[in-house]
């Protein structure tokens, strides 16, 4: 099962490549390390957005990123559960 997971996560980045759209995967991030890495990967990429972050299942994950795109004024929807699109800064 932990194989087809990974499989999955992969094709869904070779296609966010595809479509030029950045990405951001936490898996395997620890939760104490979200905030920052998420703050610095959009306000770098602000350029490119719309950005994805991809948080996995863990609704924990999904709720430190979420909290911290509202910390920085940031609009975003989460497009499907576990995957959080920013559309833009300043919301």
């Amino acid at each position: 099962m932990v194989h087809h997971q990974n499989y999955a996560i992969q094709k869904l980045a070779d296609f966010y490549q595809k479509c030029h759209l950045l990405n951001l995967d936490l898996h395997g991030v620890r939760h104490a390390d979200v905030k920052d890495i998420v703050e610095d990967f959009v306000l770098t990429n602000q350029d490119e957005i719309p950005l994805i972050i991809i948080c996995g299942n863990s609704a924990k994950m999904i709720e430190i990123v979420s909290s911290t795109l509202k910390s920085i004024d940031v609009n975003f929807e989460e497009t499907r559960y576990g995957r959080i699109r920013v559309n833009s800064l300043y919301a």
